[in-house]
């Protein structure tokens, strides 16, 4: 995926975290080894392919209402954080990511997890929550790839094609981190 030469930030549905809107998800969602083979470890890879699947299935549009997207995993890379990958995902609201949470695809990764989890002690979930109130967050990409929330996509219906979430950071609004907040007068 090239890179956006321009200034742009991410929407929602054509707005920033403006007044208009009321509430937007982050769901983080971690994995973890403690075993000597880190990654490789027994169990890691059918881990990570329940990961892979869930998040191809939300990947389809339309299939997960509410859903905006995901980054790829992202690894730590000091001692007290190797061998952890987690994802940052996006919702539209807190119903759409419970909704998700008990979803077949997800229910299925679960499920394994309560088969397989005792045996594998050297593994670990972990997840995240947060919800955010209008005018909550902003972001600003620079020489950036999309990612994160901006290489997210709303879905706008059956047959229509998923929209962007990037614009161009110019503008009354846009120009500020307070104006792409809602905030008024920020500047």
């Amino acid at each position: 995926m090239a890179r956006i030469a321009t200034k742009v930030t991410a929407t929602v549905d054509g707005e920033a975290a403006s007044s208009t809107r009321p509430l937007d998800i982050m769901f983080v969602l971690g994995v973890t080894s403690t075993h000597p083979a880190g990654l490789q470890s027994p169990g890691f890879p059918e881990l990570g392919a329940s990961f892979d699947g869930m998040w191809a299935e939300a990947d389809i549009p339309g299939r997960v209402p509410g859903y905006l997207g995901h980054t790829t995993p992202m690894a730590g890379n000091r001692p007290h954080t190797a061998n952890i990958l987690i994802t940052l995902s996006y919702w539209r609201d807190l119903e759409s990511l419970h909704a998700f949470a008990h979803s077949d695809v997800h229910r299925k990764g679960w499920d394994w997890w309560n088969r397989a989890g005792p045996r594998l002690p050297h593994l670990g979930l972990m997840h995240e929550v947060y919800a955010t109130p209008k005018g909550g967050w902003e972001s600003i990409y620079i020489n950036f790839r999309p990612f994160a929330l901006g290489g997210s996509k709303v879905f706008r219906g059956e047959g229509v094609e998923a929209a962007e979430v990037l614009v161009k950071a110019e503008g009354r609004g846009k120009d500020s981190m307070m104006g792409r907040m809602g905030r008024v007068g920020g500047e």
